[in-house]
């Protein structure tokens, strides 16, 4: 999926693409290496971006000399970088900003890429505290922020999705690269636009050789999603999204969501699934609702965290391995029920962050705070001042 940008001309607004989907994590990195974008802290001004960013589409229009226009990319992509990461147009952006900005819509599975994510802010040692964490989540949450949507994902406060991690990973001093993984995995409410936009960009062009059973639309293209209760019934997204369905089947009846076509032991999968929901009845679907993505505590709500919830992930590449790691968690137990819930479509997403997520906060940490926490990732280096009300210091 092409990331798109508006740029205006003229007073009309078009869109153009940035064509930042294309562009690998390992050239991402091999650049930032080759402009020894190696201290975080660093403010960069227009002209170092624009060398960084002819050097990543040069080798983008080696690969794809079609698909490429540079200069128009690198105008595009650095006013969508200042859009994001400097709001108040002083003409610099932090390198981490940067890179998070560009791993988060670069090509490559997602656990590949919360690993990069994870490397920028971690310490020699590759593990991570409670203020590198919550740098890594300020400047991933300023790419929904730009546009308008901060609130959906439980506002712009970091505290209570740092304090999520840590405490299931069961710890508060520090975590490990597998740890933030497999937090993320379960696609805490704070970052699940990271992986449904990974999805929404597979499904593009995914071809699934079934039927849906309400428009008789065959092959299904794009999402496809199957039902975890009845054999051989499969719905294409137009009638997912607009909620449409057949008189024998009940919205709370589990479904899994495919963005790629299915492999025979995913088919298999199913099948087990689908026979075990046989001998369930509709009441028990009912009280057993269905739940997306991991919601997090805001910080306008009781002390007390949320009842566990369980999750599955019905992106092929991750599904079996978030079963594993559900199995497994004491923090998220796992009801049979649950094990068959779907993935919510992005209508489903922010009705159900309406009830969940309470309106965002304003945050008005000093300067001298967000000095010290950028300090712990590159001591040299001094940060970027006019951004640091948007960060929680409360961090112990």
């Amino acid at each position: 999926m092409e990331f798109i940008v508006e740029a205006e001309m003229s007073g009309d607004g078009i869109c153009l693409s940035v064509s930042v989907d294309l562009l690998e994590l390992s050239i991402a990195q091999s650049v930032f290496d080759q402009h020894k974008l190696v201290h975080n802290g660093q403010l960069l001004e227009i002209p170092s971006i624009i060398n960084c960013l002819c050097t990543i589409y040069r080798e983008l229009q080696q690969v794809h000399p079609d698909l490429v226009n540079v200069p128009l990319c690198v105008d595009l992509c650095l006013n969508w970088l200042l859009k994001v990461y400097d709001s108040d147009r002083s003409g610099k952006v932090q390198v981490l900003s940067m890179k998070i900005g560009l791993f988060s819509l670069s090509k490559g599975p997602l656990k590949d890429k919360y690993k990069y994510l994870f490397a920028e802010v971690a310490g020699a040692a590759g593990i991570c505290n409670q203020r590198q964490l919550a740098l890594l989540l300020h400047n991933s949450i300023q790419i929904p922020h730009q546009l308008g949507e901060a609130a959906a994902f439980g506002g712009s406060n970091m505290e209570p999705s740092v304090r999520s991690c840590f405490q299931y990973v069961g710890r508060d001093d520090v975590i490990e690269v597998q740890q933030f993984v497999d937090w993320m995995h379960l696609e805490p409410q704070s970052v699940v636009w990271l992986p449904v936009l990974h999805r929404v960009a597979a499904a593009e062009t995914a071809k699934h050789q079934a039927k849906c059973n309400i428009c008789k639309e065959c092959p299904l293209v794009g999402f496809r999603y199957r039902s975890l209760k009845h054999f051989n019934y499969n719905v294409c997204q137009t009638c997912f999204f607009s909620g449409r369905i057949s008189k024998d089947y009940h919205l709370s009846y589990p479904m899994v969501e495919y963005c790629t076509p299915t492999t025979s032991g995913e088919d298999v999968r199913d099948f087990t699934k689908v026979l075990k929901n046989k001998f369930r009845s509709k009441k028990y679907f009912t009280k057993h609702p269905r739940l997306g993505y991991l919601p997090v505590q805001t910080i306008l709500e009781e002390e007390h965290l949320e009842t566990p919830v369980a999750f599955v992930s019905m992106c092929p590449e991750e599904y079996e391995s978030t079963q594993n790691n559900r199995e497994s968690s004491a923090i998220l137990p796992v009801a049979e029920s649950h094990l068959s819930t779907g993935k919510m479509c992005a209508d489903d997403i922010h009705a159900q962050t309406d009830e969940r997520a309470a309106p965002c906060a304003h945050q008005s940490s000093s300067n001298t705070e967000m000095m010290m926490m950028m300090n712990e990732l590159e001591p040299s280096q001094s940060l970027e001042a006019d951004r640091s009300g948007d960060v929680s210091g409360n961090f112990t």
